[in-house]
C-alpha cells in the first residue's frame, strides 16, 4: 500500500472498522472516541498487516469513497 502518512490517518478517521493495536497506548477506548486520538492511522490499526496493507481489504474503497488521493 504505502500510502502517505496523512492519506493513512484520513483513510483511518472514515474507516469503520478501525481497530487501534493493543499496544498503541489507546487503551480499551472505543471506535468513536480512539478516532479522536491523533494516533488514528492504518499504521496503528490491527487490521494493517506488516507487509503493509489491509487486511480486510478495505483501503482501497475508502479511498476512492472519500476522494482521498
Amino acid at each position: 500500500m504505502r500510502a502517505s502518512e496523512s492519506t493513512y490517518a484520513k483513510v483511518a478517521e472514515n474507516c469503520s472498522a478501525f481497530a487501534p493495536k493493543e499496544n498503541m497506548g489507546m487503551g480499551n477506548a472505543t471506535n468513536s472516541m480512539s478516532k479522536n486520538n491523533s494516533n488514528v492511522s492504518c499504521r496503528t490499526c490491527k487490521h494493517f498487516s506488516k507487509d503493509e496493507h489491509c487486511v480486510l481489504d478495505l483501503y482501497d474503497q475508502i479511498v476512492m469513497n472519500h476522494n482521498l488521493k
